[in-house]
């Protein structure tokens, strides 16, 4: 595929040489497209699941000429894993990857790969909510709420069977307001100073984070999360993407 991809980039550097009739080539595929009496379409390559083969030579090096040089000619790259390590990842590929989103990771390792601010890898180390996510784009972050489809509705979606598709909940499951503000007050400190899920449960004066335990202490995570923004230190200790 990235040699397909290659390909195409000469191809479209030859056209862009062309357009330009001796003078300066187009600065990039917007400028081309509005000289060009046929338009050329943005490219975009998903690399799913890229972890489990971007230690290979023959795809990291050649995959960031790409990054690089792609750009200009309208290709999108997308790498997307479920855990990130600074191998995985060479920064002077990584610094080619301005956009960046990470849903909740619980490697300290994959969120300082991803994300180099303190105060967003402490907030992506605590996210409760299904779908919430921070989003990087050029420099700047900012939690998000994505859109969350479970299997059966996707099931429901390829089957043609979306009437039928039952709807999940976007909030957590409803509990009494009263306790979990009450276990949301007890566990700020620690959630304010990034310590895990475990010691929260254990301030809150329960034996282990776990079952019930669990359910209350992430109720109350959103609950703090939406009243005063994210945790801002360093954590103790999902799903994350990379774009250019």
């Amino acid at each position: 595929m990235l040699t397909v991809i290659e390909t195409e980039c000469k191809r479209r550097a030859g056209l862009f040489r062309e357009i330009a009739n001796g003078n300066v080539p187009p600065e990039d595929l917007e400028e081309y497209n509005a000289l060009a009496r046929q338009s050329l379409p943005p490219m975009l390559l998903i690399a799913d699941e890229f972890n489990s083969f971007a230690d290979a030579g023959r795809v990291i090096e050649p995959l960031t000429d790409l990054a690089r040089r792609g750009q200009k000619f309208g290709l999108l790259v997308v790498l997307a894993a479920h855990s990130w390590r600074s191998q995985d990842i060479p920064r002077a590929t990584a610094d080619l990857l301005q956009s960046r989103i990470a849903f909740r990771l619980n490697s300290p390792e994959a969120a300082r790969t991803i994300l180099y601010n303190r105060a967003d890898i402490a907030a992506v180390t605590h996210i409760a909510q299904p779908g919430r996510a921070v989003m990087v784009l050029n420099g700047d972050s900012q939690q998000v709420q994505t859109y969350r489809v479970d299997r059966s509705r996707i099931v429901a979606l390829t089957s043609a069977d979306l009437v039928n598709a039952p709807h999940r909940p976007t909030e957590a499951p409803s509990k009494s307001a009263d306790e979990i503000d009450a276990v949301a007050e007890k566990i700020r400190p620690l959630w304010e100073r990034g310590e895990s899920k475990r010691q929260m449960a254990l301030a809150a004066g329960f034996s282990q984070y776990g079952g019930s335990a669990a359910n209350k202490i992430d109720a109350a995570l959103i609950r703090l999360e939406q009243r005063h923004g994210s945790a801002t230190t360093t954590p103790d200790s999902g799903v994350a993407a990379f774009s250019a």
